[in-house]
This record gives structure tokens, C-alpha cells and sequence, in this order.
């Protein structure tokens, strides 16, 4: 009979199948233990092989191989790592851990006699409910940092949600986040006003106004653009929206932001601009790590090439109104790090330099950067208004980009990759240098000849 083969043969298809893929192998898989349950023949190869002792023990610990199987995975990656030498060990912790759940709770506790009334026994169930949630809640709550036996990363704001944290001087808020950002569907339409975003007092400029728009990296920095306001060159106007694109016709990559993404870029950043002047300057941060994949493909290259496209078309709408603009090149891929800040930290938990996390060397990333920042330097070159910005020296300075620098000081805020506050304290200086050159330098810098045909 050839179908218990046809069922088998998609079951080892769908197990070694791609991530991207899951969606659809989730019901490969069920297609196919329904043909394989409606086949079944038990003189044939493959029931015999599903059949025998160790496939049935499995079956058997299934469950607690499911419950037990992720504990060992994240206790690894906090201590040794999970690599083909410490395989093995963590496969046995895996089956053993399974196998004495099974044996002294699962199995008694699936056979136990709880009572002999079912209200009672219903309520031992509600009781066991009510304690668990308890138990969650608590962890979810500020009381799981304090189950934490390792050492904290040092971090002024540390974690996602400080982006929202705003911006204080002299006790005053100079800028209130919630007001300037939209963070969620939820803030589809919001009104944002240009001096309500504003860091100092907007009526007393005398200097260009920079409006930084962008996705979460641009609240992230937020700390880097400040040093316009403190030398006086500038005033900083400051917008977010989470997850938006880089340019507006490129896809918003998280969907949930896809909404918002639209309004930003079609109502949001347009009204901005309008109240620009003549020596103003547009500046754009954003995360580039979706243009710059692993291995570069036609599709990679093909959003490559409407980024190009795209700030060409608003280089040159803004430089009839005598309008700069300054773009942020690609960073390091700490979200692929697999690590939070903490993480990050020797811990006496931890074997090797980097515990559990996984970086890339300087060489690895710019190469991986290379067609990305390529494209960038051909729109500067082609528009004498249009100016990139690189904070890459300054994430990562040595040999191997990592989360701390040889001084230890922390670059990024969480597994997002996120700048930390410390990193663009550390960006000041070069983002100066390259506002002044955005200011100071008149839009007629020499054009490069025509590409031959």
C-alpha cells in the first residue's frame, strides 16, 4: 500500500520544512496523520515503525517532552549555549526531566481519585487554576526581576518601553513621547503638532529647525540629536512611528503597523514639511535591517532600489524649497544577537566571552551592509541636498560588533537593538559634524557626470 509511504514521506517534509513555512505544514501534518491513522495496515513498514516500543514510549512523554523540552533550551542559553557538543547533554536532561514528570505527577495525578463528590473535585481544580494564575501574575509583575540571581546590564533606560520615557530638562518636560509618537493602531489619526514635538521653545529659533521623523530607532536617539539645542545650531522637532517603513513605498514590515505606517507617511511627515523653511533640514532614522538580509536576493535588492528611488523623488521635491536632508545608514544586527542586554553580562552562570549571546564580526556586517550603504552614497552623490548620516563606527568600534564596547559601556537598550541612551550620547559628536556640513554647505556641490550608456 502506497499511502502510509505518501503520509510518511509529508510528515519528514513538514518537520524539515522552513520557518516561514509553519502556517501551512501545521496542516500538512494533520493531513497526513489522517492518512496515515486511515491507512493503517499493521504488517507495513512504516505502522510497524510508528508502532514499535520507543515511538509508542515517546507518545507517551509527549507532553512532558513539550513542557520540559523549552526549560532545558533557555536554561542552556543562559549558561553553556546550545551547540552540537552540549547536544547531547541537554537531549538526556530533556528525556529525563520528561520521564520522571510522566512517571511521579502526570500519570498519578491523571489516575488519582480526587474525590468522591465531583463538586470537590471540581474545586480542587478551580483551586489549582486560581494558585497557577496566581503564579503568573506574580512573575509578570516586577517580582520575577527579583528571582533574577545574575547581575543586571548598567543601562540609564534599559528595555523597549523606555522609548517612551520622554525627554526632561531642569526637572521640565522638553519632550512628552505620547504626544509625538504613534505606537499602536490605536493611534491611527492622532493630531501631531510640529511645536508641540519640539525640544526648547520654538518661538525663539534663530537657528534651522531639524525634523527627525522615522520608526522607534528615532525616539531611540533621541538623546544624539539633542547637542543641537545645547551648541545652538539647531532646533530639533522629533516623531516616531513604530515599525514604519523607511521611505513610503516600502512595505511596513510588522503588519499590526502597516495602518499607521500609511497615516504617517501620507498625513503625518507631508504636514510636517509643510511648515519647513528654506535651511530647515529633514532627517531620517530608521531600522534598515530588513534591506540588508542575511543573503541578499532579488526581492532585497528590489526594495533597495525604491529606497533609492524614494529619497530621490524627496531630495529633489525639497530642494526647490531649499530643504536638507540627512539619512541614516545601516547598524549592526543586534536583534540577531538572540540576547538581552542582560544576557550580555558575565554571569557566573555563563560559559564563554559572550554567554548566550551571538555576534557578527565588523568585517561579516559592513559586507552585509555593503549594497544598502552603496545605494545611500549613490542618492548623496546624485542630490547636492541629501547628506548620510553613519552611526555604525560608534555601535560597533572593535573587531566584533557586541553589545558592550572595550570600555564597557552598553550600545543598545534591548533585544530590538535599540540604541541605548549611552550610545547616542556617544553619536553626538558625529552627528554634528554632519548637521553642520547639512547647513553649511550650499546645495551645489559639484554633480557627478552621467553614467555613460
Amino acid at each position: 500500500m502506497v499511502w502510509p509511504w505518501i503520509g510518511a514521506a509529508l510528515l519528514v517534509i513538514a518537520l524539515l520544512s522552513p520557518q516561514q513555512l509553519q502556517l501551512y505544514m501545521t496542516v500538512a501534518v494533520v493531513i497526513a496523520s489522517g492518512v496515515l491513522i486511515m491507512t493503517r495496515e499493521p504488517s507495513h513498514p512504516v505502522c510497524k515503525l510508528l508502532g514499535s516500543w520507543w515511538m509508542v514510549k515517546i507518545g507517551l512523554l509527549s507532553y512532558s517532552l513539550y513542557l520540559y523540552h523549552w526549560s532545558v533550551l533557555a536554561i542552556s542559553r543562559w549558561t553553556m549555549g546550545v551547540q552540537p557538543c552540549s547536544a547531547p547533554f541537554q537531549l538526556l536532561a530533556m528525556f529525563g526531566l520528561a520521564s520522571l514528570s510522566y512517571a511521579i505527577v502526570e500519570r498519578p495525578l491523571r489516575r488519582a481519585k480526587w474525590s468522591r463528590f465531583r463538586l470537590a473535585a471540581i474545586g480542587y481544580g478551580l483551586t489549582s487554576f486560581a494558585c497557577a494564575a496566581g503564579v503568573l501574575l506574580a512573575l509578570k509583575s516586577d517580582f520575577k526581576t527579583k528571582l533574577y540571581t545574575g547581575v543586571p546590564a548598567k543601562l540609564a533606560a534599559k528595555g523597549v518601553e523606555t522609548l517612551l520615557d520622554g525627554k526632561r530638562l531642569d526637572g521640565t518636560v522638553q519632550w512628552r513621547a505620547r504626544d509625538c509618537v504613534l505606537a499602536s493602531e490605536e493611534d491611527l489619526g492622532k493630531q501631531i503638532s510640529l511645536d508641540r514635538c519640539t525640544l526648547g521653545n520654538p518661538s525663539s529659533r534663530k537657528a534651522p529647525r531639524f525634523l527627525v521623523v522615522g520608526n522607534s530607532y528615532s525616539a531611540a536617539e533621541l538623546e544624539m540629536y539633542t547637542v543641537l539645542g545645547d551648541t545652538g545650531q539647531g532646533l530639533v522637532s522629533l516623531t516616531s512611528s513604530w515599525g514604519a517603513s523607511p521611505t513610503p513605498n516600502i512595505q511596513a514590515s510588522p503588519t499590526w503597523a502597516k495602518q499607521t505606517n500609511a497615516y504617517y507617511w501620507n498625513d503625518v511627515i507631508p504636514s510636517l514639511i509643510s511648515q519647513l523653511s528654506t535651511g530647515d533640514v529633514l532627517v531620517l532614522i530608521s531600522d534598515l535591517s530588513d534591506l540588508s538580509p542575511a543573503t541578499q536576493t532579488e526581492e532585497s535588492q528590489m526594495w533597495i532600489n525604491v529606497l533609492k528611488e524614494d529619497m530621490a523623488e524627496i531630495a529633489r521635491k525639497l530642494k526647490t524649497r531649499g530643504i536638507k536632508i540627512i539619512f541614516q545608514s545601516g547598524t549592526p544586527f543586534m536583534r540577531e544577537a538572540q540576547c538581552a542586554p542582560d544576557a550580555a553580562v558575565k554571569q557566573w552562570f555563563q560559559f564563554g566571552n559572550n554567554g548566550s549571546c551571538v555576534y557578527y564580526s565588523k568585517e561579516y556586517t559592513l559586507n552585509r551592509l555593503r549594497p544598502l550603504n552603496e545605494a545611500l552614497r549613490e542618492v548623496e552623490r546624485k542630490n547636492d541636498n541629501f547628506y548620510v548620516f553613519d552611526l555604525f563606527s560608534t555601535l560597533c568600534e572593535d573587531n566584533l560588533c557586541a553589545y558592550q564596547n572595550a570600555q564597557g559601556t552598553f550600545l543598545f537598550r534591548d533585544i530590538y537593538s535599540h540604541p541605548s541612551l549611552e550610545a547616542s550620547a556617544l553619536g553626538r559628536q558625529a552627528f554634528l559634524t554632519t548637521a553642520k556640513r547639512a547647513v553649511e554647505t550650499a546645495t551645489s556641490r559639484p554633480r557627478p557626470l552621467p553614467d555613460s550608456p
